[in-house]
């Protein structure tokens, strides 16, 4: 039998295309490995950097931290002086933030404060305040001098300065502190001076304790003073005696 006979016959027929179909299904089967493996083959063909030979090799740059800027802050500046110009050193200056809230609309408002920056003047009478911008919600005070240690001889009553919004225009604000003269204080002056002055010692008690309430005199000339709480006695321009407890007898 001829070869190309045996080749077109029928059962050769079956046998070549149960072949096909046989490496059909095996085609199928090894294409994906065959895939995966041309793509790693692929990703680690990829060229890599190499240093030429003596090169030191050099460290990836570190990103830089990122600062947190501190909290923005105003400053206040100022001087404490008098009337009559001169400064006032060892002056006690505050700076008070007030709020105001209600808890309920028919209660009463609850009014609060607090102190958010405090300084005493230097020798030339200047000050200096910072505060942070956190602390510019409210109304803000400026209080020139301590209550608790005023000199009521020498000045009015301390007052205070509604500074909001200045200090709210800018970063920066200047306010000057100038109490005002007590009420008796112009007289006092003067018969400070008929004394001899502030350094004599009828004016040291004089400055320490305004005009006194009461003058009597005694024999062989003294002159008393009566205080609250204290007498002084004088012969002239020297103090004898004093102070006193109130209602010491001669």
């Amino acid at each position: 039998m001829r070869f190309d006979r045996l080749f077109w016959a029928p059962g050769a027929f079956r046998t070549r295309r149960w072949c096909r179909l046989a490496g059909a299904i095996l085609a199928a089967f090894s294409l994906v490995p065959a895939a995966a493996a041309a793509v790693q083959v692929e990703v680690s063909a990829e060229p890599q950097a190499v240093p030429p030979p003596g090169a030191a090799a050099t460290a990836t740059p570190a990103r830089p931290v990122e600062k947190i800027p501190p909290p923005a802050k105003t400053l206040i500046e100022g001087q404490a002086f008098d009337r009559s110009g001169a400064s006032l050193p060892g002056f006690a200056v505050r700076l008070t933030l007030r709020t105001e809230a209600a808890s309920l609309p028919w209660k009463p408002v609850v009014v609060t404060e607090r102190v958010v920056a405090s300084a005493v003047t230097d020798a030339a009478g200047f000050f200096s305040l910072a505060l942070a911008d956190a602390d510019l919600e409210g109304s803000l005070l400026l209080r020139c001098g301590d209550p608790a240690k005023w000199d009521a001889i020498r000045y009015a009553p301390p007052v205070e300065y509604e500074v909001s919004t200045r200090v709210r225009r800018g970063r920066a604000a200047v306010f000057n502190c100038i109490p005002g003269d007590a009420a008796g204080w112009p007289e006092l002056a003067r018969e400070i001076n008929r004394a001899g002055g502030l350094k004599s010692p009828r004016g040291k008690v004089l400055r320490a304790h305004g005009l006194p309430p009461e003058t009597v005199t005694l024999v062989d000339g003294v002159i008393e003073w009566r205080y609250p709480g204290a007498v002084f006695r004088f012969r002239g321009a020297e103090l004898i005696e004093g102070p006193l407890p109130a209602g010491t007898k001669p």
